[in-house]
């Protein structure tokens, strides 16, 4: 089912509510544009828990909903620009625009949504990530985000600089460019190369930082 209907079936007076809940939750999984789980807290923050009530049900899909409008309409802009280019011949896009069919962002407030991503990340998947020994780059990445985490990022000129470095370093480690060859190791980067997105657009408030 489309985000569409469940946004429907979660209007439905006549469906139970737990189902409407669910319903929902099944929209995050069609737009979660900071991965599930720190989408649905994200939300929750903004509007309170998904289940306390109708009234709060309803203003999370409405969240939910306003978001995604903003993202449809950047990618219809984008498709009607890039229909224009290749018309008089500019066919190939810079290494600098952001490709904005990737669902990588809070689209309403992209500095809001990565800010918290960024705070969800630290308190609640960093716990895993710091076991990861022999890593050198976890580190890194935590003190990145703990900089951000309590204001040092707004004092250092270079910080955007730092997590690009970082994210070179990620990059260029081919070590871990294989999923069969490191599972464990290959995930890891994945959600690294993710909060350093987040980090990223947290800073500048529209960066994209890998494509």
């Amino acid at each position: 089912m489309s985000f569409s209907c469940h946004a429907k079936r979660a209007r439905d007076p006549e469906v139970p509510f737990a189902w409407r809940v669910s319903s929902v939750r099944s929209c995050v999984e069609r737009y979660g544009p900071l991965g599930f789980h720190a989408t649905l807290a994200f939300v929750a923050s903004q509007v309170g828990p998904l289940r306390r009530d109708e009234a709060t049900m309803l203003a999370s899909l409405e969240l939910l909903e306003r978001s995604r409008q903003v993202w449809r309409r950047e990618k219809e802009e984008f498709a009607a620009l890039r229909k224009a280019e290749k018309a008089v011949g500019r066919r190939t896009l810079g290494s600098a625009v952001r490709n904005v069919y990737r669902c990588d962002r809070w689209h309403a407030d992209p500095q809001a949504g990565a800010a918290f991503a960024v705070g969800y990340w630290r308190r609640v998947r960093r716990p895993a990530l710091m076991g990861a020994e022999g890593d050198p780059v976890v580190p890194d990445v935590d003190a990145l985000v703990d900089a951000y985490c309590f204001g040092a990022a707004s004092r250092d000129p270079a910080f955007a600089t730092r997590i690009t470095a970082v994210l070179g370093r990620i990059d260029g480690d081919r070590s871990f460019a294989s999923w069969d060859a490191d599972r464990v190791g290959f995930s890891r980067r994945g959600q690294l190369m993710e909060v350093l997105h987040h980090l990223t657009v947290a800073v500048a408030g529209a960066e994209q930082v890998y494509r």
